[in-house]
Formats: C-alpha cells, sequence, structure tokens
C-alpha cells in the first residue's frame, strides 16, 4: 500500500497545519519543512499525538485521526475498530467504525480478553513493553498504566525475558 496523506480534520474541519498517512503517521506543517511528529502510548494502549489547534494543545488518538481522514465520519457508527485487535496496527486496512457493540462482540470474536475479562497483551505489545522495561527512566507502574495492564503483569514479561535470556547462554546449555 503506497502511503497516501491528508490533513487532518478537527470538529469536522480540515486542519492545514498537520497531515495523516494511511499508514498512521502525522506531520507537522507548521514549519518550512514538513517534520513528522513523535506519537506515544496512552493508558489504555492506543497511539496518540499532541496537536497544536487553535492555540491549545490536543491529545489525538491516531486511529481516530487516520478514520476521519480517509474514511470519513459516520455518525452511526461512533468508535474506530482495529479489525486485527492490534491497538498499534492504524493502517488504513485495519480501521473501520463500529458500534460499542459491534466493538464488544469483535473483541471477544477475537478473544482479546481473557476469561476473567483481563486485556491479552498482542506480541507487540509484549515486545514494547519489555523495550520500556529496559529503559531506567520508566516506571514499571508508568508502563503498566500505559498498556491498561497492573504492575505484576509488566513484572512477569520482565521476568520471563530474563529467565529466557539465562537459559540462552552457554554456562547453563552444560
Amino acid at each position: 500500500m503506497e502511503e497516501e496523506w491528508r490533513y487532518v480534520k478537527h470538529d469536522g474541519k480540515e486542519r492545514f497545519s498537520y497531515q495523516i498517512s494511511s499508514k498512521g503517521r502525522v506531520k507537522s506543517l507548521l514549519t518550512a519543512k514538513a517534520t513528522i511528529l513523535k506519537t506515544r502510548v496512552n493508558q489504555w494502549g492506543y497511539e496518540v499525538v499532541n496537536l497544536k489547534i487553535d492555540r491549545e494543545t490536543k491529545t489525538k488518538q491516531v486511529h481516530r485521526l487516520v478514520a476521519e481522514a480517509f474514511l470519513g465520519i459516520d455518525l452511526a457508527k461512533s468508535q474506530v475498530n482495529h479489525k486485527d485487535g492490534d491497538k498499534l496496527n492504524n493502517l488504513l486496512d485495519n480501521l473501520e467504525w463500529v458500534t460499542p457493540k459491534e466493538n464488544i462482540e469483535h473483541a471477544n470474536r477475537m478473544k482479546l480478553r481473557d476469561a476473567r475479562g483481563h486485556k491479552k497483551l498482542s506480541d507487540r505489545e509484549k515486545d514494547a513493553i519489555l523495550y520500556l522495561t529496559t529503559l531506567s527512566e520508566i516506571t514499571y507502574l508508568t508502563i503498566a498504566t500505559a498498556f491498561s495492564v497492573n504492575k505484576r503483569t509488566v513484572s512477569k514479561i520482565a521476568s520471563e525475558w530474563r529467565k529466557e535470556k539465562a537459559s540462552d547462554t552457554p554456562a547453563s546449555k552444560v
């Protein structure tokens, strides 16, 4: 899929200061040289970006920006669904407008939650958590909040990785 760019919409109007791509990248046009903006993962596990709109900083979910720019706004369907269940996969082909009921049914079909109703992490999310645990300035609690899991889950992911790594060392293969 070739990357296509469109202007970001806010309150139904195009904002000529920013563009969103069909691959989920956000570009600022506020300077002479266009800049790809950095994003982060919010406490619910969605990729977000800060945009300056009408002299205020607004935090916007990237998947909604893609859907609004490329799929239009569907007044009958208020939520944007990630077809593959991966909240960080903001490619246009992976997004669709759904009702809240359809979103819940999709989550159940995809088994995005375990039997107790807890969130199931994708391999991509686990890799992101593992990477973040290696950064000394980020606490496990901060990581847990960003991915909507508890601190023990983050600790377990890091611990399992350390055990795997230890079992791969030559001394342990004797």
